[in-house]
């Protein structure tokens, strides 16, 4: 585990885990569970903002909507996730104490054949360090040539662990770069989204990001477009080519864990390169005026010191 990270091994943490509360160490699931086995699971990752919760609501809408798409059944109402979330957090209140702030995890799958689903929510890590080098100094942008899966196999708006494809693209970035983040495209080349990340081009003054019905639409996201109009900014939804890329002044990255930060070089790279060959790096404008702008109303918004 990264040294950034704030473990404190003294403190155990709990977990809950289909009705019962338990040592998060012995959080597992069962070789012959259906998310084992076919990686049919639901997941949710949120986190908190000064030991608050940041857009749960917004969260947990997306999660009832994968989990009615994978058709898990019999899981705890919305309103019962919402206590079991505030729960784990007491429970786990010397730990949360412990760190600037804490991810919350949910997962849900059919479970075991004939057998209630698995559900489980849990503590994860922030790595403040890492996030904050990427709002201060930006992240490496990879370009990779894996295409998101067919929106006819899954709409791309549920949020599942089915991670293959951008497994693939971050195997691709870790050749090339340490710190980097790889984004999937469309068959047309056209930019979606990374691992990690939504992504939006800024061209003068107006922002660019791709159509919600073709990526992940991002509850970071999602804030962040509040924030702009809030700040007169123009937002538009049409497919990132590499020709907007290309006149692209600034690179927006938007998650969970770091919020809003930019991306300041970018390359293109082939999964099926059997040796990758040096990268042509194409900077980008570093701490943009529409970033630095977007970045302050985020931060005054979640009440983080200013980035």
């Amino acid at each position: 585990m990264p040294a950034s990270l704030n473990e404190n091994p003294v403190i155990d943490r709990v977990a809950f885990l289909s009705g019962q509360w338990i040592p998060q160490s012995e959080l597992s699931v069962a070789v012959d569970d259906a998310g084992f086995l076919q990686a049919a699971t639901a997941v949710e990752r949120l986190r908190t903002y000064g030991g608050r919760p940041f857009r749960a609501d917004a969260h947990l809408q997306r999660w009832s909507k994968t989990t009615r798409f994978l058709r898990i059944d019999t899981l705890p109402s919305l309103p019962d996730v919402n206590q079991l979330i505030a729960e784990l957090l007491d429970r786990n209140a010397s730990f949360v104490a412990s760190q600037p702030d804490i991810g919350v995890t949910l997962f849900a799958t059919p479970g075991q054949q004939h057998a209630r689903p698995t559900f489980g929510i849990h503590l994860n890590l922030i790595d403040d360090v890492s996030s904050q080098r990427r709002i201060t100094q930006g992240q490496s942008l990879v370009i990779t040539d894996v295409v998101q899966p067919s929106p006819l196999s899954w709409p791309r708006s549920v949020k599942v662990r089915s991670r293959l494809h951008y497994y693939s693209a971050d195997r691709v970035t870790q050749s090339i770069t340490a710190d980097g983040t790889g984004a999937l495209v469309e068959t047309d080349g056209s930019l979606t989204e990374t691992g990690i990340a939504n992504l939006a081009v800024v061209i003068g003054s107006t922002v660019y990001s791709p159509p919600d019905e073709t990526i992940l639409h991002g509850v970071t996201q999602q804030f962040v477009e509040e924030l702009a109009l809030q700040e007169s900014i123009e937002w538009t939804k049409q497919r990132l080519t590499r020709q907007l890329l290309a006149e692209a002044d600034e690179v927006l990255l938007m998650g969970t864990t770091t919020g809003l930060w930019f991306a300041d070089r970018y390359c293109f790279a082939s999964q099926f390169d059997s040796e990758l060959p040096a990268p042509n790096w194409h900077p980008l404008t570093c701490r943009g005026p529409v970033f630095q702008t977007l970045r302050r109303s985020f931060d005054t918004a979640v009440g983080q010191p200013a980035g």
